[in-house]
């Protein structure tokens, strides 16, 4: 936007709490003092302020404040309207100010304007005359072109629209070959022509050209030769604007497109009609405040009020009566006199003598709540009067239905919806034409340029140019700095006509959002005020309309409320508490991201008109860069309808090279730069459109990172998260999965950057990013799904953390079984302990025993023991007796522990179980029916130990049986056992071959199974405990040789019970186990290692220590 010259502003003092009622002289109210009565004007000037406290306050004193605000000397340039009576106050509190622009200026402006809309009424009047220029038909390097120039007799009137059709050659029919509009050209305010360029696959024979306004002619296509053909740039049609429009003329001209291109376009009209473009007929009899009296109609003044007169008469003679009279619509006072034929009648008696007599006609009060004691005067005839100066001819007194333009082509509510209004603000003369430029744009456009159709086929648009039309008729034509509505809800003590101009709602503060009733800054409780927020909230039938276009097209998810000026862009939130400064919420991190880039795409093509650059100190949330703005429009948008809402504030400053300084233009510049204006911010619209456009299109999911991530750190961590593009992120720090009741990220404060998480202990964070089209990182469902969203996990260490390396081992396995059985019973069974059985098995063969991990897990973490086959060894004898057991479960048939043993337990008076089969298979299978319901199952190979050993830990851990098979062929009872289970085979097809695998994925189903394999029994054990995440929630680690099955198979009962992960080791720790330690060392805190049996050698229990520590 620009503004005028610009004005040197003197530093002074606001008072805190100054107030005054705008153009109403307050020691006239309520007392007897006799003070004349003067008709005030207004003008718009500067105030300067020091610091944003002061600026707060001065939004208080009920100053009508323009939306302008300019740094300057260190603190900010305000512009306000004010009247004399308010210029007097500001500088009586110690203000100087300076003038930028007066009533006649707007005048001058106003004079130019009418005779222009007399031109084009004269010239719309009747079917314009076309005249074909050139139409051209010639290729070039770059293809074939139909080049065509026409000029309208009424092509002067910038709404004059030129359309061309062409056919596909001789014999075809005209419009067959396409359709576009021409482009008005002008030169020096001096209409040249209409023309326009477009590629042709086929050479045209003819072209007809139509006017909107009836006129068409069809003219040859003919060879263009020579030199100087036509530049081939991409045709697009522009600037549809050539004078300020009233809101009648911008109804009509939205009804004509719609009526233009009904297959692009509708008329909506809003349900709620305004009050209207009327008021009651008034009259103020009298000049001194004690002694006048106010006269209303009880019609409106077009229905009659206005055909009223009323006069006060001096009877001439003494002792007179107060007498009142009604003859047809004149109302005659005969005043009261005295014995000497004084007038005596007060305005207090008249007024009362009024309304008593004259109720059907009028009703009259004393001058704004004054004790009405001065004697009344004699007054001529006089006609009470509306005061409305538009003709009636032109803008209608009744109820005015708003209107919006609905622009697509599918106009269903499945596409994108995007919302533009403006004038809001009734002065704001630039913003309609913003509004109908677009509209233009896009219908006249849409047959030849590509990217209006794919903005027209892909979105919903809907276009209020005029969303206050009363307040806008009254500015135009009564009062250019009506900001508000029109409607009065003043009660009698300011419904004089002198305080006409201060009536009306203003409509960006009368919405349920951050409202003044709820305690924010910007808006005002009194009537008078310019920034009167409404009596009650969504009050008024204007801001109604708004809050239907939303709640009926659920699909709007975009919207520019449109206003002036300034050179503002800003979005909510809009409004703060005062002294606090607590505004609404504040978006996310993530949702200020995305209004930061599509705030630039927007503003870069509003500089592509003219160069035009909205500074970066206008942009940004309303309260960053303005001041708070009570229940505005955009913030009910965005809280109640989630919809992303901007606003644009038209007309920046203009750099004066001379002055030194930057300068506003105001709200009502001269027309050239007023066009100028709508021009570029038109392009901003339209920016704004392909903004929606991309967004309706986004199907790609945001990745998201965390900085740094999992790993282990001495001191206390600042996190930070990455994405791929603007994205909200939620998270949790308690290991919960995060939904979307979960935190945001948000800035750390105003127009900073996204805040850190602050980890001062191990903290596992679990978080998903979400774009504003709704797409979630990694197709995560927050609600149904438990598993999908990201994690890191962040170890804090204290500095003297230290690992302790514990040995479990006996001289051979047996006793070993029996180090680590006391390792998890020191104590033995206490007494409330629920199940007090151990588990027995052969030390001399892995395969009955192997599978019995689980068994021992799910019997209540039961110790697995070895004895030899044929006895019961008095060591395993006497632990079982240290334990305190009840029951002896036997895995395995009698070959590998024999019968005696059996005897041998009985004899301790033990309940002994034996789980056997015919060979290993069977006995697996007896085991796993023992286990009942499991999680899953892996499936191991029964002729070699290591893979079923490796799964052993892990199995025990998540409750999954371990089922064994032979290379080739899964047998029928172990394919039953594992039905409808998820299945994992362990080993590669070495052991268990591609055959057993189709059989699983034929009865389970592909989904269900999986293969872990390594390059050997130890890459093997690393990639389950990958897969399978064992571990995590423990602070120790077993490690044991993977060189043969006891120790390990015993050593399964304890990892299952603490968690664990099992480390097998050869005589080091090969390169895929220290990979895996590697990446667990970062995340866990490890305080124990254990390690058990006496085949693991030193050097590879301090490596796994190094690998695992700090």
């Amino acid at each position: 936007m620009q503004l005028k010259k610009g004005f040197l502003i003197v530093l002074t003092t606001l008072l805190v709490g100054s107030y005054f009622q705008p153009q109403i002289n307050e020691s006239a109210a309520n007392t007897d003092h006799s003070i004349p009565i003067v008709e005030e004007k207004t003008d718009l000037i500067s105030i300067f302020v020091k610091d944003r406290s002061e600026l707060d306050r001065l939004v208080d004193t009920d100053v009508d404040l323009a939306e302008h605000i300019h740094q300057k000397h260190g603190g900010y340039e305000v512009t306000a309207i004010v009247t004399p009576s308010e210029l007097d106050t500001l500088k009586a509190k110690g203000y100087t100010t300076e003038t930028i622009s007066t009533k006649d200026e707007i005048t001058s402006i106003l004079t130019e304007r009418e005779k222009t809309v007399k031109q084009q009424e004269e010239i719309m009047a009747t079917v314009d005359n076309l005249t074909v220029l050139r139409a051209n038909y010639f290729t070039n390097q770059s293809g074939s072109f139909l080049y065509v120039e026409a000029k309208s007799s009424a092509g002067v009137a910038a709404s004059t629209a030129l359309t061309a059709s062409w056919d596909k050659g001789i014999g075809t029919e005209i419009g067959s070959g396409g359709r576009a509009a021409l482009e008005r050209l002008s030169d020096a305010g001096k209409y040249l022509y209409h023309s326009f360029m477009v590629p042709v696959d086929y050479r045209p024979d003819q072209v007809k050209i139509s006017s909107n306004l009836g006129g068409f002619v069809t003219a040859k296509v003919t060879n263009w030769l020579g030199d100087g053909e036509p530049e081939s740039e991409p045709h697009y049609v522009k600037d549809f604007i050539d004078h300020y429009m009233t809101p009648t003329e911008l109804t009509e001209r939205i009804e004509k497109l719609a009526e233009e291109f009904p297959e692009l376009s509708e008329i909506i009209d809003l349900p709620n009609e305004t009050n209207g473009y009327r008021r009651y007929a008034q009259q103020t009899v009298g000049s001194t405040t004690d002694t006048a009296v106010v006269i209303t109609s009880n019609e409106y003044g077009h229905e009659g009020g206005n055909d009223i007169s009323v006069e006060f008469q001096d009877p001439g003679k003494a002792d007179s009566k107060l007498e009142v009279s009604v003859q047809d619509k004149t109302l005659s006072v005969s005043l009261a006199t005295d014995k000497d034929g004084k007038l005596i009648s007060t305005a207090k008696e008249v007024a009362a003598a009024i309304n008593t007599n004259a109720k059907q006609l009028v009703s009259a009060t004393t001058y704004r709540g004054n004790e009405g004691n001065g004697v009344v005067l004699a007054q001529e005839k006089m006609t009470l009067t509306d005061n409305l100066k538009a003709p009636e001819e032109e803008v209608s007194r009744d109820p005015f239905t708003v209107k919006a333009l609905r622009i697509g082509k599918h106009r269903d509510g499945s596409k994108i919806g995007v919302l533009a209004y403006s004038q809001e603000h009734a002065r704001e003369w630039v913003t309609p034409l913003v509004s109908i430029e677009t509209a233009e744009r896009l219908l006249r456009n849409y047959a030849h340029d590509e990217d209006t159709r794919k903005l027209v086929d892909n979105l919903d648009i809907f276009i209020v140019p005029s969303i206050n039309p009363d307040g806008g008729h009254y500015s135009f034509f009564d009062y250019n700095w009506q900001r508000k509505n029109m409607t009065n809800h003043c009660d009698e003590t300011y419904s004089d006509p002198g305080v006409r101009n201060n009536w009306g709602v203003d409509l960006n503060r009368n919405h349920s959002v951050g409202s003044y009733l709820d305690g924010y800054s910007g808006a005002s409780a009194n009537c008078t005020s310019a920034v009167f927020g409404g009596p009650e909230k969504t009050s008024e039938p204007e801001a109604k309309n708004l809050i239907w276009l939303a709640e009926q097209n659920e699909n709007i998810k975009f919207a520019m409320n449109m206003h002036s000026y300034g050179g503002y862009f800003m979005w909510p939130p809009g409004a703060y508490k005062p002294e606090t400064r607590e505004t609404l919420p504040r978006p996310s991190a993530g949702e200020e991201a995305f209004f930061w880039q599509a705030s630039e795409h927007i503003l870069e093509e509003i500089q592509k008109h003219r160069g035009t650059v909205v500074l970066p100190s206008r942009t940004g949330p309303v309260p960053d860069v303005l001041y708070s703005a009570a229940g505005n429009s955009a913030d009910v948008l965005w809280y109640n309808h989630g919809i992303y809402a901007w606003n644009f504030e038209v007309g920046s400053d203009l750099w004066n090279a001379e002055e030194n300084q930057w300068v506003p233009v105001g709200f009502q510049p001269e027309f050239e730069e007023g066009h100028e204006e709508a021009l570029e911010f038109a392009n901003g619209l339209i920016g704004m459109l392909e903004v929606a456009a991309d967004f309706g299109r986004d199907a790609e999911a945001p990745a998201s990172s965390l900085k740094p991530g999992s790993g282990k750190y001495k001191d206390t961590v600042e996190a930070s998260f990455e994405s791929s593009e603007p994205a909200t992120i939620y998270y949790t720090l308690d290991g919960s999965k995060p939904t979307f009741e979960s935190k945001k990220i948000m800035l750390r404060d105003l127009r900073e950057d996204p805040e850190t998480l602050t980890i001062k202990k191990t903290t596992t964070v679990n978080w998903f990013a979400v774009d504003p089209s709704g797409n979630i990182e990694n197709g995560y469902d927050p609600i149904n799904d438990e598993t999908g969203f990201n994690s890191e996990k962040l170890v804090i260490v204290e500095a003297d953390h230290k690992i302790s390396v514990d040995k479990l081992s006996g001289k051979d396995r047996i006793l070993t079984a029996i180090e680590v059985s006391k390792g998890l019973y020191p104590e033995g069974f206490s007494s409330n302990h629920s199940d007090k059985t151990v588990v027995l098995a052969t030390s001399d063969d892995f395969a009955d025993a192997l599978s019995s991990g689980p068994l021992a897990a799910k019997l209540g973490n039961a110790p697995i023991l070895l004895t030899a086959s044929d006895k019961l060894t008095a060591e395993a004898k006497a632990e079982i007796e240290r334990l305190n057991t009840d029951k002896v479960v036997i895995a395995g048939g009698t070959m590998a522990v024999k019968p005696a043993v059996e005897q041998d337990l009985k004899k301790m008076g033990l309940e002994v179980d034996r789980l056997r089969g015919e060979d290993r298979y069977g006995t697996n299978m007896a085991i796993v029916g023992e286990l009942g319901e499991v999680n899953g199952a892996f499936v191991a190979s029964g002729t070699s130990y290591p893979d079923a050993l490796a799964s052993a830990p892990i199995a025990s851990a998540n409750n999954w049986a371990i089922v064994l098979t032979q290379e080739n062929e899964l047998s029928k009872p172990a394919a039953k056992a594992v039905k409808n289970l998820p299945v994992n085979i362990v080993g590669g097809t070495g052991v268990v071959s591609d055959n057993v695998e189709k059989t699983l994925i034929a009865q389970n189903g592909k989904k269900h199974v999986t293969r872990t394999a390594g390059a050997d029994r130890y890459g093997t054990l690393a990639a389950l405990l990958k897969a399978y995440q064992t571990g995590t929630d423990t602070n120790t680690i077993l490690i044991t040789t993977g060189e043969n099955f006891p120790d390990a198979l015993t050593a399964s009962s304890l990892a299952a019970r603490t968690n664990a992960p099992l480390i097998l080791v050869s005589d080091e720790i090969d390169k895929q186990t220290a990979a895996f330690l590697d990446a667990y060392g970062k995340t866990t805190i490890i305080d124990h290692v254990k390690v058990i049996g006496g085949k693991v050698n030193q050097s590879s229990a301090d490596k796994l220590v190094e690998l695992i520590g700090e």
